[in-house]
């Protein structure tokens, strides 16, 4: 039957193969045989995160953070529906304080970057700036320090943009090894200011100790230009991540992708 429906579909000028893995699949797969302890969501929003990494890791504990005030209302509802998850309102930066805080059209858009002046061109009204605020922010190293929190098992980046802040800002526990896995939103073509290139991010994150795992949810202009995607990194010469002790161990199903 499998034989007759392919050959149906290449008639049809398509082909039929399995979808890939979610990249919440293939952490879920990466980390089995060592279920994360600790995770980090960093860019909660209204805590679409918290419920995915609750379901899939029950026994985890959870810290996230949202620093705009709208958003944070929804985001700590979300945790109050679960034990051990955290919610903090403040943007994991650079520095401990506080920042202007750019608020755009969508609120899953803000960021402590300034809008690009060619963001339109890519994404039209989208990431429309429409004002700032000013957000308490806090370091990694530091929340970590006044939680007693040694390691990190999931550090998830969505901080549109600002990934190199919240990185530089945990660089003692990246010294020390302290980050498993990093499971983060690279923004590819012009959205903030200053945002890094897809290159200097790769770049960036082989000189933390990771290594680049691949790329998931993969989001393309018209034109077929890459616009954001997201991506996993492990540490390097972590063990638990060699291919003998990943390969043999079975992701979840995901149905077939019709592909032209």
């Amino acid at each position: 039957m499998k034989k007759l429906i392919n050959l149906f579909y290449r008639r049809k000028g398509l082909a039929l193969r399995p979808a890939p893995p979610s990249a919440f699949d293939e952490q879920q797969r990466l980390l089995g045989e060592q279920p994360p302890s600790v995770i980090f969501d960093v860019g909660g929003h209204y805590g679409e995160t918290v419920h995915e990494y609750r379901r899939r890791f029950p026994t985890a504990t959870i810290y996230s953070f949202e620093p705009f005030p709208d958003s944070f209302v929804l985001l700590e509802q979300a945790a109050k529906r679960y034990q051990d998850v955290h919610a903090t309102q403040a943007a994991l930066s650079d520095k401990n304080g506080d920042a202007e805080f750019s608020v755009n059209e969508n609120s899953a858009t803000n960021s402590l970057l300034a809008v690009s002046r060619d963001a339109p061109k890519y994404w039209g009204g989208l990431v429309e700036a429409r004002g700032a605020t000013r957000v308490p922010t806090v370091t990694l190293d530091s929340f970590c320090a006044s939680r007693g929190i040694d390691s990190i098992d999931i550090l998830k980046l969505d901080a549109q943009g600002g990934e190199p802040l919240v990185l530089r800002g945990a660089e003692r526990m990246l010294e020390r090894g302290a980050i498993r896995l990093v499971y983060v939103e690279i923004i590819t073509v012009p959205c903030y200011a200053e945002q890094l290139q897809i290159d200097q991010f790769l770049g960036m994150m082989r000189e933390y100790g990771f290594s680049f795992h691949n790329f998931y949810d993969l989001h393309s202009s018209q034109s077929g230009q890459l616009k954001q995607c997201d991506t996993i990194f492990v540490r390097q010469n972590d063990k638990d991540f060699s291919p003998e002790n990943t390969t043999n161990a079975t992701p979840q199903s995901s149905p077939p992708q019709m592909v032209a």
